[in-house]
């Protein structure tokens, strides 16, 4: 007599978002397998749990984000193709806000609103002199070439990727 054990399962990122959208982040970064993986799972909408002898079906919408130029990724062997195009079916380039400091006042703006009204604080306001200050902090970067803490360049991420692999 063969004694059956319910084990207990934890449903992946794709299970989860089953009739709704998986959001991916720095899809640039994604090694190898795991594209592959991806790739099956979108082509066949369906996808086998770890130990799994049954395919698990899933209806998931893909939307996809990365600061590196997937066409180099592409090119140098480090993204495949047949993904990209399966994900690129809209394009959105955004530029980054060093390229429009003219935005700085009115982002300030409205974080300094959403921030008193959901944690419920008296009105608050940055004065002109700090907007000025954050304008020109974002124009002293941009012309000084200096990353902002936490920034890395293309290069510089593509390295570091390499080096943990």
């Amino acid at each position: 007599m063969v004694k059956k054990v319910r084990a207990k399962f934890y449903p992946g990122l794709l299970e989860r978002a089953h009739k709704g959208t998986l959001f991916l982040s720095e899809i640039g970064g994604m090694d190898n397998e795991t594209q592959l993986r991806l790739l099956s799972a979108l082509e066949s909408s369906s996808f086998l749990r770890v130990g799994g002898s049954e395919a698990v079906r899933v209806d998931v919408r893909v939307v996809a984000s990365t600061r590196i130029a997937m066409d180099e990724e592409i090119k140098a062997g480090r993204f495949r193709q047949d993904l990209y195009y399966l994900l690129n079916e809209v394009t959105l380039n955004i530029p980054p806000l060093r390229e429009h400091s003219e935005d700085v006042p009115g982002l300030l703006s409205f974080y300094v609103d959403y921030f008193v009204n959901q944690d419920k604080l008296a009105f608050r306001k940055f004065s002109m002199a700090a907007q000025n200050f954050f304008t020109q902090l974002q124009l002293a970067w941009q012309c000084a070439g200096i990353k902002k803490p936490g920034a890395t360049s293309d290069d510089s991420g593509r390295r570091r990727r390499n080096r943990i692999r």
